[in-house]
């Protein structure tokens, strides 16, 4: 256990979400996410997400609302288990130490170097295995996106 009682371990079953933003993750007026939030930047493996289980959606939002670049707008999230992220064989490890309590990676196993075109055996595994984890995610919709605090729909999964 460590800052918030939060352990540095993460449950299979703790909900993970990753900011989304427009239009790099989700088609503009569209709810259907692109596979992009999963996708590491070329040349690290690496996708940043939160955990729920440290953060309130209020806190979710703040750090979302931080992320947001022109002409990258915030709109939601994206909900996922840790257990969904492991299953086709996806790591996620907390990542809090320079960055914040609840701060967490995923990581592939593989990178797409920068520069040249990728390789296409490659390529095709990223994109193989991050349309398996948008099978497993959830978006959720933030109804006032621009505005401070967490007025949607639970971030939490019931049940």
């Amino acid at each position: 256990m460590s800052a918030k009682g939060l352990p540095v371990e993460i449950d299979d079953a703790e909900q993970i979400v990753r900011f989304i933003l427009t239009p790099i993750h989700v088609d503009s007026g569209k709810s259907k996410l692109k596979r992009t939030i999963f996708r590491p930047r070329k040349g690290t493996d690496l996708v940043s997400v939160a955990r729920t289980a440290a953060l309130t959606g209020n806190e979710c939002k703040a750090k979302a609302l931080e992320a947001q670049k022109d002409p990258q707008k915030y709109v939601g999230f994206a909900r996922i288990s840790a257990g969904d992220i492991r299953e086709p064989g996806s790591q996620i490890e907390d990542a809090r130490e320079g960055y914040y309590v609840g701060h967490a990676h995923i990581s592939h196993g593989f990178i797409l170097p920068e520069g040249d075109p990728p390789d296409a055996v490659l390529l095709k595994q990223l994109s193989d295995r991050c349309d398996a984890l948008l099978k497993k995610t959830t978006f959720i919709s933030d109804p006032n996106p621009q505005e401070p605090g967490w007025s949607g729909a639970p971030l939490l999964a019931l049940g």
